[in-house]
């Protein structure tokens, strides 16, 4: 589950440089503004730099969980509510071609258990292959912003990743059960999680 983490991540990536890429080349007035953003980020960040390093940890640790048990909570209520699956849901197959063969409760499972790691994973990808191109002109800056605190930040998220993927598969491998299915993977899964949290706290201290 790590590698479809990663490459969930390494797609978002490539899709924030192209559509960085688009907006540099077919809207460089938007482009120029997006470049102001960010210089007045940077001078506010350097203001209320004792705070800052808080303020990502907080964020990552959101992101975190949502991303590895945020599925996971969403499927409770699902369970709780008992909706019967939902054709619609199969026009995800672009995210799981197995969804094509899913049935009742397990197909409307999968949007809730897989939807938060997919979407996460992604959009921190994008955001920062957006940023690349941003800061194309500035290379040592973007770096600079990644490293060393994105050693630990970026397998972090990815191992989140893996976490939610992993409890998701049961909508695939239990069509009976699957309630207790997922609450033994949740429970299995503890340990890694608390990793996440330290791999975020190093990086949070790191945090220039």
């Amino acid at each position: 589950m790590i590698l479809r983490s990663a490459k969930t991540f390494a797609s978002g990536y490539i899709l924030g440089v192209l559509l960085g890429l688009g907006v540099k080349i077919l809207l460089p007035g938007l482009y120029l503004y997006l470049l102001y953003l960010l210089e007045q980020k940077v001078v506010v960040q350097s203001a209320i730099a004792g705070g800052y390093s808080i303020g990502i940890l907080l964020n990552n640790l959101l992101a975190s969980l949502l991303c590895s048990y945020g599925g996971y909570l969403t499927t409770q209520v699902f369970l709780r509510l008992r909706s019967p699956g939902s054709a619609a849901i199969r026009r995800l197959s672009f995210l799981e071609k197995r969804v094509r063969n899913l049935r009742g409760e397990n197909l409307n499972f999968f949007l809730s258990l897989y939807t938060l790691p997919f979407f996460i994973l992604g959009f921190n990808g994008l955001v920062l292959g957006f940023l690349l191109i941003l800061y194309a002109s500035r290379p040592l800056e973007y770096l600079s912003g990644l490293f060393p605190h994105g050693l630990f930040e970026l397998p972090a998220i990815i191992l989140a990743g893996s976490i939610g993927y992993s409890i998701g598969e049961a909508v695939f491998t239990h069509r009976s059960g699957l309630e207790k299915e997922i609450n033994i993977r949740a429970r299995k899964h503890m340990p890694r999680y608390f990793l996440v949290l330290f791999l975020l706290v190093i990086g949070a201290y790191l945090e220039p």
